[in-house]
């Protein structure tokens, strides 16, 4: 099954190639992986991570290797950087390569141009981009040697290519989406009957390891685990995981593991003791009503902002109900109060990274993005002061001047744009697409006080109860992944939703430790 995970991943690729361009004698040199630490805006991981793109193409979860695929014969091969001396720590054997990832053998990196002209290779694709979730440039294909036969290397075609590819899942890829979803909502369901208060939050994040170790659908973290408890629970990427859980702390468990490079990523919020509190209750419920909502939606043709803006609205409706917020629902929009409640996105794609990369960027939506930021650039125009003595003339030769040089700035910047790919808050959804749907709500301290300090927003808060949620909820975020189907989409991560289930699940508590 894994091998022919992979050589449908090189298919799809070569395919998707062949269709936008002249692939004959051609191949993709791939940069592997190197032990090195992933971090971004969103997700941190604590080991080594791999090269996600390396892993769609090659399978293979080795450091040190890089990768050639030949597009005529579809032949794939690794290219060792090691030193002789050090291959016996680390090279697979050959049998386990060919019967695992379908590699035909390995060269060495000094090989490189021999082996290119021995096969006859004419052009090479090597992927070049920008990686929105951590804002640097792909991990490129590397080598000394590149640089002689740079006439015919070509950075510009692979990278959407692997972008649109790995955005609609395959339907061997799905199958392993669904075991390691699956592996992950037993380990959540574990955690939950395990927990109590007087653990450490630490101790939670090492049964979810054991348990998806365990059934072998899991062989790594997808990321760092958020295990938070209390008043913690409003902070969004927590990493401490070291507090003593108390009695009635709520908690907000975000983890996920890894199945052969292919990542879960499941969010459980629920009581240490077991039993809601009024409070608690409320926010989870809200939560939990805005995220069904969110996934009611999700079908082809849909714009995931539209859900986003739409889960909003109901979590800041339900906050009007509850009393945290007062004023019209149409007051509180307009004050960006979601900002404020869930400053987060609704969600993500997943699959060989927890923040998987999406569509390439089109045209039309860098034209949309300016034509916002030029009509914010003509209302600032409108605040500067007026220079003495200057009559309309004047001041319409300066406005044309100020707006050309913001016009000049953004269609400079257009080439760049094009080697990202959308997020999916940009994206109108399709068949084979995997999201996430994880709608929050949090009484982050630093956005409460900024509301405490702003007139505009003060007066529509009830703070005297905000205050009384933050120490008794923290936040609440409840998260799962979501793959669109022709007509609609199915869940994939399993996990109790409601009060009742939850309290059912915790009061038939594991085995001590």
């Amino acid at each position: 099954m894994l091998k022919t995970l992979v050589q449908t991943n090189r298919a799809r690729v070569i395919k998707a190639l062949k269709a936008v361009t002249n692939t004959e004698g051609a191949a993709i040199l791939m940069r592997g992986h190197r032990p090195t630490h992933e971090h971004d805006a969103c997700t941190t991981h604590p080991h080594m991570q791999f090269e996600a793109n390396f892993s769609y193409v090659f399978g293979v979860q080795v450091y040190h290797f890089d990768g050639v695929l030949f597009l005529d014969s579809e032949e794939a091969y690794l290219i060792n950087r090691l030193e002789e001396s050090n291959l016996k720590f680390t090279v697979p054997s050959a049998s386990l390569l060919a019967d695992n990832y379908g590699i035909e053998g390995i060269f060495p990196s000094s090989s490189l141009l021999d082996v290119l002209k021995k096969r006859n290779v004419t052009r090479v694709f090597v992927h070049s981009g920008d990686d929105i979730s951590t804002g640097i440039h792909s991990n490129e294909f590397e080598h000394p040697d590149l640089e002689k036969i740079k006439e015919i290397v070509d950075r510009d075609v692979l990278y959407p290519i692997l972008n649109a590819t790995r955005t609609i899942k395959s339907e061997i890829e799905l199958k392993f989406l669904e075991e390691v979803c699956k592996a992950s909502s037993l380990a959540h369901r574990e955690v939950i009957r395990a927990c109590r208060p007087g653990m450490k939050e630490h101790q939670l994040s090492a049964i979810f390891y054991s348990t998806v170790a365990a059934l072998n659908k899991g062989g790594d973290w997808a990321y760092f685990p958020i295990c938070c408890s209390g008043e913690d629970c409003a902070i969004l990427h927590y990493h401490k995981n070291d507090k003593v859980i108390q009695n009635g702390d709520m908690l907000l468990l975000d983890m996920g593991c890894k199945y052969h490079g292919v990542c879960s990523d499941i969010t459980t919020s629920f009581p240490a003791n077991g039993k809601f509190i009024q409070s608690q209750k409320e926010i989870f419920e809200l939560t939990a009503k805005a995220q069904a909502h969110g996934i009611s939606r999700l079908k082809p043709g849909v714009k995931y902002l539209d859900i986003h803006k739409e889960c909003v609205k109901i979590i800041l409706e339900g906050l009007i109900e509850i009393g945290l917020l007062k004023g019209t629902i149409e007051e509180i929009e307009e004050a960006n109060f979601g900002s404020i409640f869930m400053p987060h996105s609704l969600g993500h794609f997943i699959g060989y990274k927890t923040h998987d990369v999406g569509l390439p960027m089109t045209m039309e939506v860098i034209e949309e993005s300016e034509s916002r930021i030029l009509k914010t650039a003509e209302a600032d125009f409108e605040k500067e002061p007026v220079p003495e003595g200057e009559d309309e003339e004047g001041k319409k030769t300066r406005k044309e001047k100020y707006l050309q040089e913001k016009k000049d700035a953004l269609f400079s910047q257009r080439k760049e744009k094009l080697k990202k790919y959308l997020p999916v808050t940009r994206t109108t959804l399709e068949p084979g697409m995997v999201v996430t749907v994880e709608p929050g709500i949090y009484f982050v301290p630093i956005l409460i006080e900024k509301a405490k300090n702003d007139e505009k927003l003060a007066k529509f808060c009830n703070f005297e109860k905000i205050d009384q949620y933050q120490k008794e909820v923290g936040g609440v975020r409840i998260e799962d992944c979501i793959v669109l189907t022709e007509d609609g989409h199915r869940v994939l991560s399993d996990i109790p939703r409601t009060v009742e289930e939850i309290e059912k699940m915790m009061a038939s508590q594991a085995l001590e430790l």
